[in-house]
């Protein structure tokens, strides 16, 4: 079944301030555990529409998974895609009640098709090209004409339900569809009724054709598979014990099915029913499949997607996502590469498309807090073995690791001439020569861990934040402290303005307070957040602040009015935020309830 309709590409809630328009622009995209149900193969299994929760749609190389094009264009969840024949057109339809037609090899927007009563939750293109048939959450059917995508029929609402399935066949003659209520339906391709599929027990959510048109295959209730005359409708056999399957598929010749069901692929003789193979996807509770050429089979999860060969059960290909929470984010000084830290690996993404490009596992300790280093040749990542370990940008590789206390790594910053600065559990601070990590200087004067370290923009000065309740500013090049400014609990955050006038940090007790950066006078008190202030980026300037906590909303604020200016609605906990220079990317930390890491792309409005 179609899963919860949940928007993930946010707009703003007005505030009421005048000028909202102008102001920065954020939608935010899963990056992990983004398991969609729009996932389509071409016919020659050379291409692959991945729809994506995120309202994004990724083209990939069917043989090695290679990205091709970011599809964009979409304002809520994709929840189908279908490709033509041809191989250089794909559709893809969603809960923005729209299917959007691309050209695949340029990856430009051809027409965007509307008159939909609903979320469309399911499309299907017919082998000979002429028609791509679609079904939404209101219950209705609709046949489009290829290429004018010019509506030819309408049922209407047809009162079983929304569409959640919707297969063409093979000779492109005919239609099978799933209601919500559990009935299957065969239609002619001019949307006349063919036939009822009769003389099941269960409710069915799924169907695949056999690819000689004579069978479909169905996915009943708890997970058992059936087979069904395709010309009269009638339950021929159900596949016997253990197979079962929440999605299914005969391989390209017929002679195979694949299933999934929990964490197992099974393989079965389309035949005989008896299960051939049974593989164990790890991790994997949602898999979908789809059938390429020969018995070669796509499985796509929320942790990846895999190319199996069938008559093996080898993996010839995989792609592996991210998992889990995501601990902190960095943004490289320009915006080009986004690294998320998690328990067991971190993560590299392409700044521009949110693409993984790569994972740095680790091999002791966990990293809970990074920075890229200004010049962009280094990557800095503290741990909470004790060690920062500095990797090269320009293959992620190890460069070399820094270790003097056992003591947990939880705030990292650099400076523009490469000096590094790490905030430790046991807290202290220590100053390192980027270069050679060299220890420099060890400063010492909080009572509690060190959360959260920022330089002034001059880069002579260092603010640090402690869960003793104080934020202490240090003369950057001698360790000498210049100041303290008492709170009244735990600041879990703080942050410079660009031009080094005002000081920010978010506590513990749900509030931002703004002081003079030079004076330490408080000027204004910003009651942030319902619970604990874990991150705050300048996202415009000096006067518009991003901040975030726990409480699962992001708040954008005017520092010097102390006026709420918007708030995207966000699900699960901030743990970070972050900005390359160019204004364009804000990273955000996991959603600890759901295990995901998300990422916002900001335009913002100016200096």
């Amino acid at each position: 079944m179609t899963p919860p309709k949940v928007a993930l590409l946010l707009s703003f809630v007005s505030a009421g301030v005048a000028g909202i328009a102008s102001g920065p622009r954020i939608g935010f995209y899963w990056t992990q555990g983004n398991s969609p149900r729009g996932m389509s193969l071409s016919r020659d299994g050379n291409l692959i529409l991945d729809g994506r929760y995120s309202g994004l749609t990724e083209v990939r190389d069917g043989q090695t998974f290679a990205h091709k094009f970011t599809l964009v264009g979409h304002t809520a969840p994709i929840e189908c895609t279908c490709l033509l024949p041809d191989g250089l057109t794909g559709v893809n339809a969603g809960n923005d009640q729209t299917m959007r037609v691309w050209d695949l090899q340029t990856g430009l927007l051809k027409q965007v098709v509307t008159g939909f009563s609903g979320d469309v939750w399911c499309c299907a293109a017919t082998p000979d090209g002429s028609k791509v048939v679609t079904g939404d959450a209101t219950g209705r059917i609709q046949i489009w004409s290829v290429p004018s995508f010019a509506k030819v029929f309408d049922t209407g609402n047809l009162g079983k339900g929304s569409i959640v399935s919707v297969v063409a066949a093979p000779d492109s003659s005919a239609f099978s569809v799933c209601f919500g209520d559990g009935t299957a339906k065969e239609f002619f391709i001019d949307g006349s009724s063919k036939c009822d599929l009769t003389g099941s027990p269960f409710s069915l959510s799924e169907l695949a054709w056999h690819p000689d048109g004579s069978r479909l295959l169905a996915v009943g209730g708890s997970g058992k598979l059936q087979e069904y005359d395709a010309s009269t409708g009638v339950l021929l056999r159900t596949f016997p014990a253990p197979v079962q399957g929440l999605r299914a598929c005969y391989s390209s010749d017929g002679a195979l099915v694949a299933s999934s069901w929990l964490f197992n692929l099974y393989i079965s003789d389309a035949v005989t029913g008896t299960v051939l193979r049974s593989v164990e996807m790890l991790r994997e509770p949602d898999t979908i499949i789809a059938s390429g050429p020969g018995h070669r089979f796509l499985v796509k999860g929320g942790r990846g997607m895999w190319l199996m060969d069938g008559d093996t059960g080898a993996i010839l290909r995989s792609r592996l996502a991210s998992s889990g929470a995501s601990s902190f984010g960095a943004v490289s000084k320009t915006g080009k590469y986004f690294v998320a830290g998690k328990s067991v690996a971190m993560d590299i993404f392409d700044g521009e498309s949110g693409e993984i490009l790569g994972t740095i596992p680790y091999d002791s300790g966990s990293a809970v807090s990074a920075v890229f280093e200004p010049s962009g040749q280094y990557f800095c990542a503290g741990f909470t073995d004790g060690k920062t370990r500095i990797y090269n940008v320009s293959d992620w590789s190890l460069a070399r690791t820094i270790y003097l206390t056992s003591s947990s790594c939880l705030a990292t910053t650099a400076r523009a001439d490469g000096q590094l600065t790490c905030g430790y559990a046991d807290k202290s601070l220590r100053v390192y020569d980027g270069s050679t990590g060299a220890l420099l200087r060890t400063l010492t004067g909080h009572t509690g861990q060190v959360n959260s370290l920022a330089y002034y923009p001059q880069g002579n000065k260092i603010a640090s934040a402690s869960d003793d309740g104080t934020v202490i500013v240090w003369d950057a090049d001698t360790g000498a402290g210049l100041g303290t400014v008492p709170l009244s609990s735990a600041v879990k955050v703080v942050a410079v303005s660009p031009d080094g006038s005002k000081l920010l940090t978010g506590s513990a007790d749900g509030n931002v307070r703004v002081f003079g950066a030079e004076s330490g006078t408080l000027l204004r008190t910003i009651p942030a957040s319902s619970q604990v202030v874990r991150a705050i980026v300048f996202t415009a300037g000096n006067r518009e602040v991003m901040m975030g906590g726990k409480d699962g909303f992001l708040r954008l604020w005017d520092v010097n009015s102390g006026a709420l200016l918007a708030t995207p609605t966000f699900v699960g906990a901030t743990n970070g935020l972050a900005l390359g220079c160019n204004g364009r990317m804000v990273g955000l930390g996991g959603d600890e309830a759901v295990g995901n890491m998300k990422i916002a792309r900001s335009v913002t409005s100016g200096p």
